[in-house]
Parts: C-alpha cells; sequence; structure tokens
C-alpha cells in the first residue's frame, strides 16, 4: 500500500518527533469538533493519506513551536564551561517574568548544571574532544560542539545519546502539542459560542482542556529529562569510543 511504503520510508526521528505529535493533535482536533459534518464521501484510502500528510506538517509546525517555547539550548554548553573554567552562555528561557512555580510546572524551568555528574570521565571529555576534532584552545562554540559529537557518534556503534536525543525531542513535540490542543479548546469553544463551527460537547471541551494542562504537566517534566539524558550519553559515548581506540 502506499500509505504503508510512505511509512516505512520515514526515520524513527521523523515518526518520533513529527508524525506522532502531528497526527496527535488531528485526533484531539477531531475528537473537539463534529469533523464528520464537512467531510462528506471521502474515499477512506485518500482520507488516510491525508490524515498520515497533515500529521506530518503539523508535527513541523509543532515542533518549531515547541522549540520555540523551550528556548536556546544551553545545558551542554554549561556543562562544557565548567569543565573548561570559562564563561559559561546561559541564555535565558522564555516567559521568565513569570513566577518559578508556574514555569516549573509548565515545563518551562529547564534542567539545570547541577543536574549533571562530573567525574573524571567529564573532565576528560574536553581534552579528547579538542584533540579529535582539532579545536583551537580559545574555540567557544559549545554548540557546534554539539552537533560536531553527535555527528560522530552516528558514524560508531555507540548510539544511546542518538536514542536519547530522539525520545527528547518526542517529550519536546508531544509538550508543545498539549499547549496547542489547550489553546484549540479555546478556539473551538469561542467558535460554537458563536456558531461557526460545532463542538462535541461542552463536557468534551473541558475534559480536553484538563488532559492538555496534564500533558503539559507530564511531558515538560520528561524533555528535561531526556535533556539531561542526551548530554550525559553524548559525553559517556563520546568517551568510550575515544579510550577504545
Amino acid at each position: 500500500m502506499p500509505v504503508a511504503r510512505t511509512l516505512s520510508s520515514l526515520q524513527i526521528y521523523d515518526i518520533l518527533g513529527n508524525l506522532i505529535p502531528g497526527t496527535t493533535f488531528l485526533i484531539l482536533l477531531a475528537t473537539l469538533i463534529e469533523v464528520e459534518n464537512y467531510l462528506g464521501q471521502t474515499n477512506s484510502s485518500l482520507l488516510v493519506a491525508t490524515f498520515i500528510i497533515l500529521g506530518f506538517v503539523i508535527g513541523h509546525v509543532i515542533q518549531s513551536i515547541a522549540s520555540s517555547l523551550n528556548g536556546t539550548p544551553r545545558l551542554f554548553g554549561l556543562f562544557v564551561a565548567e569543565i573548561r573554567e570559562t564563561e559559561p552562555y546561559d541564555p535565558e528561557g522564555t516567559l521568565e517574568n513569570l513566577p518559578d512555580e508556574m514555569r516549573s510546572w509548565l515545563g518551562l524551568k529547564r534542567a539545570d548544571l547541577s543536574d549533571l555528574r562530573i567525574t573524571d570521565v567529564e573532565e576528560e571529555f574536553w581534552p579528547m574532544a579538542q584533540s579529535h576534532f582539532g579545536l583551537s584552545d580559545d574555540f567557544a562554540d559549545h554548540g557546534r560542539l554539539m552537533q560536531l559529537v553527535l555527528s560522530y557518534l552516528e558514524t560508531v556503534s555507540a548510539t544511546r545519546a542518538l536514542r536519547f536525543q530522539s525520545i527528547h525531542t518526542f517529550h519536546r513535540s508531544m509538550w508543545g502539542m498539549w499547549f496547542l490542543s489547550f489553546f484549540a479548546v479555546l478556539l473551538v469553544a469561542i467558535g460554537d459560542s458563536l456558531n461557526l463551527i460545532v463542538a462535541r460537547s461542552w463536557l468534551v471541551l473541558v475534559s480536553v482542556a484538563l488532559g492538555s494542562l496534564f500533558g503539559i504537566r507530564i511531558f515538560g517534566q520528561r524533555k528535561e529529562k531526556f535533556n539531561q539524558k542526551v548530554v550525559e550519553y553524548a559525553i559517556v559515548d563520546f568517551y568510550t569510543e575515544q579510550v577504545s581506540q
């Protein structure tokens, strides 16, 4: 089937980071609105193909929104700056004016350096990376260094960091999807009140809104947990490969 061939061509990153969040949002939208009133007599194969394509496209939008909400990556840079004893690049997150408790609840408070263990393995990371990639003593773009490390790990057998990166992206995208879902509930409620669209029921709207808040909370915590895992295992996997050579 064409749909099966399309799915088989996708990478795990595409499925976790884009397809699942996008299609989940479409399912939630169909839960909120009586979409069957707008579909008419549609070929089922065409409907499934459209659903997957739309889900994939919306998934990219969701990932972009989630990335913006999450703010500039910082944990790996903080770590490298700590072991090099240089000035850390620590950009502010989003919605910094919100109370800390609310930011933490919404998943806007990101993992900190204190969440990482720094042992002899971590202390050896910078000298190894500097030697392997031929970096100068004053190299300061730690974001680029993270890209170099992950690109290197794609060529070796150590893949735990890459797996954790895919899971982190999934959690971050799902976190953004639940934000979008919550605002979709508000828009559907307004549209139903103005007789522009037909919502299924107020019970469904309230249930999805509460579920969205729960999803924001859970996936906000998980994305930070796996962001920490990505950094930890990028270092460990790189170290393991270097000492085995």
